[in-house]
């Protein structure tokens, strides 16, 4: 689902009119962002470098994100020579400008979560209250939540924001 379809989705909710391209509403940027910031706990424990050992790696930490925005990784010991080392890592999609940007973020979430934002920015409009829509939110982001659990064991701790 493009970001177009996206925007379009919730307007038909709030009974908007459709728009041709994003540039002219302002209903949906915050969700997606908000919903990418879910914090994990510390994949693996923090390591006490001791002075410049070197060796063959046996421990590694993520480290501090540098200013070109690249994330590092600490070893431990320093390596002894070369080695190649395969890191898994989310890397948080880019921002959704364009019509026809997509998102690998389930599209049913991001809508539930923008009419929940309409809704209550806008008082209630005749349709669902805004509590009765938070509700529904919270159980569909529950559900995604669950199946992300069951394919991803090792990441089951989660902050809802």
């Amino acid at each position: 689902m493009t970001y177009l379809d996206l925007v379009n989705a919730v307007l038909r909710r709030v009974r908007e009119a459709e728009v041709a391209s994003v540039t002219t509403t302002i209903y949906l940027p915050s969700e997606k962002r908000d919903l990418q910031q879910v914090s994990q706990d510390v994949m693996h424990r923090n390591i006490d470098l001791l002075g410049t050992q070197t060796g063959s790696p046996m421990q590694f930490s993520y480290g501090p994100i540098t200013s070109a925005g690249k994330l590092t990784i600490d070893i431990f010991p320093i390596p002894a020579q070369v080695y190649t080392i395969k890191a898994e890592c989310v890397i948080p999609e880019a921002e959704l400008v364009a019509d026809l940007d997509n998102t690998v973020l389930p599209s049913e979430l991001i809508i539930q979560g923008a009419y929940l934002r309409a809704i209550n920015e806008r008082g209630e409009d005749g349709g669902r209250l805004s509590d009765q829509q938070l509700l529904i939110y919270e159980r569909t982001l529950a559900s995604y939540i669950s199946i992300e659990t069951s394919r991803y064991e090792d990441e089951i701790t989660w902050e809802p924001v």
